[in-house]
This record gives structure tokens, C-alpha cells and sequence, in this order.
């Protein structure tokens, strides 16, 4: 099925609870001949370019209109898409993909009786068949569709596109109108590039009355240029062709990074630009696309300047200090204990109520104002840092800054051996960065400073190493010849650095987190401990006891799972989970834990021997595909990372083992490694790997180095150990 907003990256987002809205037919009848009337002739085509007659489907044509705009006299502002697309089908796997499109319905959202805010949504669909006949699909015919995350229901649409068939084409328009009583703009990422090539494309942004637009080009993207057929308007366009299709499915791929796009948001300014608009916000004639330093410099100075009552939680912060470290005077202490009180107050203070009573209120908390915050308060204690602002490794490359929501803030503490803060979640540690900053520039200005002696300068993120990200795993394997085609694993796993955040809110439950989350300290009162009548503590406890077993519950069938999807084989019993240490703090930084279980499906007999799959104990590995094989895009990994297996397998008495020659292996380069060895010793096989990547990052032309090891290590899962029954003489 191909959902048809996927056209339209983050574009018109309302994330408010709606209500359905429908549209009149004189509205339905207005976008269907503005749609179907547009002048492009590539929207007459039907032939697609030779050198791309094997492609499973080809965008003939594509365009997109992005209109803002505010009416006079009307508190209102109207952001509008109008999209179409003509794509030919050229194989059956391309005709099994638009045999059903979905996309959202209209909606509005409610303020009593009155609608504050409202999404309109316009879909118009025809086959042109091989002979030239054209069938327009009634959409009538859509089935209005629920789907559901978490707590939260959304409806869309559905439609069936019978009969299609290799040779057909499929001509679409999508539109969207959304009317809002305040400056909620989307931001846009228009990519050029997908998972079809395009013959033909354009983009139109039209910027009407008090309107503002920030766009830039990325990634080779063509620049916006200002269409002069539009006198009344301001029209800027971009025009796009022969564009080959991009493989987003590839391993470590990020879409903003290598897909030539254009990033942009618009603006309503009222009457003059004011606060953050001064520096993200250019003026009204004109594609403003370059941040500079100075403007970021700016930013951050008035930010710094604003009044004490927009950092609440410094204020927070300074009682803490007051209470539990009133004549500390190292920098280092003072931050760390202020980033755990940070922590825990807008974590662990906040989780019964959502466990208990489903609670989802927010209270404006989130990383960005927690960073301001930390740093008003720093400053007011005098402690030397720096502010940082970055941008994520996913969203854009600092060059690239245009929208102000692309921003993201760290600090530096100055102490003779300097430290991070980047991160507030429920497991993070001070001095520990977020993946997504590890190896990006980024800005960088002192903040005990007086705004004007300060300077900004560029600085390069740290990134850890592999070492320091690290997953240890040890196995014990035992072989009952009682129990035909089974093997009983005991288990012990440490994860430290980043590689813990991978598994630790599956292996951690709620209150095993609440309980090493230091409540005392922290001024968290458990409900457990809640100074409350018999009855109430009683149901308190209730409660308490049913989340407790339902988190216990959920984890030991999402564990049986994925031990199953790890050793590609059935778990005939899990048999023990223990968690020995929640990875909450640095100075416990492993998350550890130990399991029992008992696998059927990698153990085989044959005859009086038995053959194990001993490679499928290190889990599953990437098994690249030939298409893989050659890469053009740089390769965007989550970090540095290192993981070492040590497996422990008993022979049973009376045989032996043979084959250990194909499991020492060694392939090791500037890009990463696989090492493997095996030995026997005192009735045990000893099986030694280490898999580990070296960067975060690399070019497309470490990608054969990347290949290599990764081969390797796929290689190593298919190999097996014969245990063969020992002849007497």
C-alpha cells in the first residue's frame, strides 16, 4: 500500500485531537479543476526515458505548490499544499504498491463550540491505461480507517485501485488547505530524490501577505530562484530533472544528508519582527537561506538576557544546591549534582503518575528550555561553560542551518579536563553526548562572559569510541542428548556507553527504575510511601502490585522474543530473567543482566553425532544483498560501537569436535573488524569473537572496507561445529 502523504515530508503537521470535517462540492469541484488543469506537458507524458525502461516504476512528472498567507481583516492564516504526480508502472511489484493508496482525512480541532483550527484534505486519482483509456476512480469509494499509537487515534483514508496493471499509469493529485487561528507553519523538507526516478518536477512557494520564508538547498539541491510570472506574489521556484532514484532502505542512511532537498518554513510576521524572529526570520522580499554567526551570536545573547521568570527551573536548581551543597565550590560537583536533580525531577518525579493514572501531562518540559535553564543557573553560580548549539547528525550539517527548530542545545563545563551536558532522559548521565551531536560542528559561546565581550566559534563534538560503547556477551552452552535438537543457554550480558540505551527500557521495568532512582535524595515520594489513609494505601498498592506484574509479564515475552530473533531459533522455555544492575548512573554505568533458556533449532542430529549452528550464537549479523554492494551515499552510523562474544559450550562425554578451522577468522581495517578464534580444552569449546565499528561515520569509499567485515561476520553465522560420537577401539 502507498500512503500518499509520503509525497510531502512534515508538512501541515496538526498535532491537536481533531474532529472529522468534510469539504463542500462546489470546494471538491474547485481543487479537481485547478489539479487536473495544470499546464506542465510533462503531465501529458506517457514514455518513459530509455535508460530507465528497466525501473520497476518512473515519476513522469511531479509538482508542488506551498501557499501561506494571512486575509485582511480576518484572524486566520492559510497554509496550503497542492501536489500531483503521473507515475508509470513498469512491473508487478510497482502495480502491487499503488493497488491501494491511503492518505489522512480532514479534520478540525474544537475550542468549545468554535474551530480554532482546521485540515481540508483533496485527493483526486485516474489510470491511463497502455491502449490511452483513462478511468477516473470514484473516491467515494475510500473506507475511513483508524490507526492507533499509544493513546492517540487517527483517521485516514483508504482506496482500492483495481486493475492495474504493468504499463499502466497512475496520475494522483493530493492537497491539503489548513486554516489556523495562530502562527503554527510547518516546516518542509521537499526531497528531489526517491525511491523512483523522476523525469520531471517542480516546486512553487508562494508567499503572500505578511508572509516570511526561510528555505535552503541542500545536498546539491537546486536554489529557489524568484518566478517572475508572478506579479503579485511573491513566487519562488525551483525546476528538476532527470533525477535518478535514491535507495533509502540501505543500512545507515540519513535522508537529510545525502538526498539533495530543500528545507523550509514560513513566517507570519504581525507588524515588525521581534524576540528569535530577528535572527531566523529575513525580510519579506526575499528567500532568506544564510544564518550567520553573528546572527546565532545574537540569538544567544538575547536569549541569555531575558528575564529570570522564563528559567523556572534554575531557580529549582539553586534551592537544590542551597539545601544539599551550600559550600561546594568545585565546578565538576556543583554540575553534577545539579544535572541529577535535573534529571530526576522532570523524570522519575513525574513516572508513577503516568504508570498509575495514565497521566500524559507535560508541563512544557523538554531538553531545549532544561539546557537554557542548567545554563541560567550555571551562570548565576559563576561556574565557567559554554553554551553550544548544534544541530542533529540526521536533521542537517551546521552549514545547512535554516529553521530555528533544527537547533539543539548542549553545554561545556570549563574545568581543567572540560565536560558535556547534552542530554535530559530517564538513563542519561552528565558528561555523556547524545549520539546524534557526536561529530558535528557545532557553535560554541562562554556565557560567563558579559553579551558584549562575547565571541562564537566553531568547535568540533566529540565522539566516543568503541571501545567505551561496548556489549559483552557470555554464553554457556550445555547439551543433553536426553533432549534430541535442544541446547540450555545461561547468559550474562554487560552494555556500557551508548550501546546500553539499544535494550535498557525492555530490560528495565518501570519500578526497578523508580527504586534505584534515589528517592530520598531527590525528594520523590513513592506512592508506595505517600502518607495516605488505609484505604487509599491499599489501592495504591494494588495498583502498585498490577503494574509491577504487567511490566514483568511484557518482559519476559518481548525477551523470549527476541532471543528468538537473535539465535533464528525456538525458545522451548525461557526459564530465568535477573536484572543485576539498571545502568542509571555513572558511577554504575553497565547495564548487567543474566537469563536462562533453551533453544531447539540450532542443535541437529545426524546419526550418532549432532551438528550445532555455533555461528548463530553471536546473533544475527547483516546478510548484505547484491544490490548493497555498491554504494554512492557516505554511510551515517548511531555511533562507535564494539561487541564481544565469549561462548562457552560443554561436550558432552564420550565425543569430540571437529571443524573448529572455520571459525578463526581475522578481517580488520581503518573502517571496523571481525576476529573470531576457537579452541578445546578440558571437555569445553571455547569460542572467542570480537565484531566492532570504528566511527560513527563514514565516506562511501570506506564502504568496501565496511563490506569486508560485515561479510565476515554474516559468514561466521553460517558455520557449524560437527560433534561427532568418539569410536571406541
Amino acid at each position: 500500500m502507498f500512503k500518499i502523504q509520503q509525497f510531502i515530508i512534515g508538512t501541515l503537521c496538526l498535532v491537536c485531537s481533531f474532529t472529522s470535517w468534510g469539504q463542500t462540492q462546489d470546494k471538491i469541484r474547485q481543487i479537481k479543476e485547478k489539479m487536473w488543469a495544470l499546464s506542465d506537458p510533462g503531465f501529458k507524458s506517457t514514455e518513459v526515458p530509455d535508460k530507465w525502461k528497466n525501473e520497476s516504476a518512473v515519476i513522469l512528472c511531479r509538482s508542488m505548490e506551498y501557499q501561506v498567507k494571512k486575509e485582511v481583516f480576518i484572524i486566520a492564516l492559510y497554509e496550503n499544499v497542492y501536489s500531483r504526480q503521473r507515475i508509470k508502472l513498469q512491473d508487478a511489484a510497482a502495480v502491487k504498491e499503488y493497488s491501494e493508496l491511503s492518505f489522512p482525512a480532514s479534520r478540525r480541532e474544537m475550542s468549545g463550540v468554535t474551530t480554532i483550527a482546521s485540515l481540508s484534505v483533496y485527493v483526486g486519482i485516474k489510470v491511463i491505461k497502455s491502449n490511452g483509456t483513462i478511468k477516473d476512480i470514484d473516491m467515494k469509494e475510500s473506507v475511513v480507517m483508524e490507526a492507533k499509537q499509544g493513546y492517540e487515534k487517527e483517521q485516514y483514508n483508504k482506496i482500492a485501485v483495481p486493475d492495474l496493471e504493468p504499463g499502466d499509469i497512475i496520475d494522483y493529485y493530493y492537497c491539503l488547505e489548513k486554516t489556523t487561528a495562530w502562527d503554527s507553519f510547518g516546516r518542509v523538507l521537499y526531497s528531489l530524490a526517491g525511491k523512483y526516478p523522476i523525469v520531471k518536477q517542480r516546486l512553487d512557494i508562494n508567499v503572500m501577505r505578511k508572509c516570511h520564508i526561510s528555505a535552503k538547498s541542500m545536498n546539491g539541491a537546486p536554489e529557489l530562484k524568484r518566478n517572475l510570472e508572478f506579479k503579485d506574489n511573491e513566487v519562488y521556484s525551483l525546476l528538476d530533472e532527470n533525477r535518478e532514484k535514491v535507495n533509502s532502505d540501505q543500512h545507515w542512511f540519513y535522508t537529510n544528508r545525502s538526498v539533495p532537498s530543500v528545507n523550509f518554513r514560513a513566517y507570519y510576521i504581525q507588524s515588525r519582527k521581534s524576540g528569535w524572529e530577528e535572527f531566523f526570520v529575513g525580510d519579506r522580499e526575499e528567500v532568506y537561506s544564510n544564518i550567520s554567526s553573528e546572527k546565532v551570536l545574537g540569538y544567544i545573547n538575547m536569549i541569555s538576557t531575558l528575564k529570570k521568570k522564563y528559567y523556572p527551573w534554575s531557580a529549582a536548581i539553586n534551592s537544590f544546591w542551597s539545601r544539599n551543597n551550600r559550600k561546594e565550590k568545585d565546578a565538576e560537583t556543583l554540575s553534577r549534582e545539579a544535572y541529577y536533580y535535573l534529571r530526576q525531577r522532570t523524570h522519575a518525579a513525574r513516572m508513577e503518575d503516568e504508570l498509575l493514572y495514565n497521566s500524559k501531562v507535560n508541563y512544557g518540559i523538554n531538553n531545549a528550555n532544561l539546557m537554557l535553564d542548567f545554563s541560567y543557573a550555571l551562570k548565576k553560580k559563576k561556574v565557567d561553560h559554554d553554551l553550544i548549539l548544534v544541530t542533529s547528525r540526521q536533521a542537517c550539517d551546521l552549514k545547512d542551518l535554516i529553521v530555528r527548530d533544527d537547533i539543539s542545545y548542549m553545554i561545556r563545563i570549563n574545568t581543567p579536563k572540560p565536560f558535556f551536558i547534552s542530554n535530559f532522559n530517564e538513563y542519561s548521565y552528565y558528561n555523556e553526548i547524545n549520539p546524534l551531536f557526536e561529530g558535528a560542528t557545532a557553535y560554541s559561546v562562554n556565557m560567563l562572559k558579559k553579551a558584549s565581550e562575547r565571541t562564537i566559534e566553531k568547535i568540533v563534538i566529540p565522539a566516543t569510541s568503541n571501545e567505551i560503547n561496548r556489549e559483552q556477551t557470555d554464553l554457556f552452552v550445555s547439551i543433553d542428548p536426553e533432549q534430541e535438537g535442544k541446547v540450555h543457554i545461561k547468559r550474562s550480558v554487560l552494555s556500557k556507553g551508548l550501546c546500553r540505551f539499544a535494550e535498557i527500557r525492555t530490560l528495565v521495568t518501570s519500578y526497578e527504575y523508580l527504586y534505584d532512582s534515589k528517592p530520598e535524595k531527590y525528594s520523590i515520594i513513592l506512592v508506595e510511601k505517600q502518607d495516605v489513609s488505609k484505604r487509599v494505601r491499599e489501592s495504591n498498592a494494588a495498583k502498585v502490585a498490577q503494574r509491577k506484574d504487567q511490566d514483568q509479564k511484557e518482559r519476559l515475552e518481548t525477551m523470549k522474543k527476541e532471543v528468538e530473533r537473535d539465535f533464528s531459533a525456538k525458545v522451548t522455555s525461557y526459564d530465568k530473567f535477573e536484572l543485576l544492575q539498571t545502568g542509571s548512573w555513572d558511577d554504575k554505568p553497565e547495564l548487567k543482566f543474566q537469563d536462562e533458556f533453551t533453544l531447539e533449532g540450532i542443535l541437529t542430529n545426524n546419526g550418532p553425532n549432532y551438528l550445532l549452528d555455533a555461528g548463530k550464537l553471536i546473533s544475527q549479523q547483516i546478510d548484505l544483498q547484491k544490490e548493497e554492494m555498491d554504494r554512492k551515499d557516505d554511510i551515517y552510523m548511531p555511533y562507535a560501537r564494539s561487541f564481544v562474544y565469549t561462548i562457552t559450550v560443554a561436550i558432552p562425554k564420550g565425543y569430540e569436535v571437529k571443524g573448529l578451522e572455520n571459525f578463526n577468522s581475522s578481517v580488520t581495517n581503518t573502517a571496523g573488524g571481525f576476529v573470531s578464534s576457537a579452541s578445546v580444552s578440558d571437555g569445553k569449546l571455547s569460542i572467542s569473537v570480537k565484531k566492532y565499528y570504528t566511527h560513527n561515520y563514514e565516506k562511501a569509499s570506506s564502504w568496501p572496507d565496511m563490506v569486508a567485515f560485515l561479510e565476515a561476520a554474516y559468514h561466521f553465522t553460517q558455520q557449524k561445529i560437527l560433534i561427532r560420537k568418539i569410536q571406541s577401539s
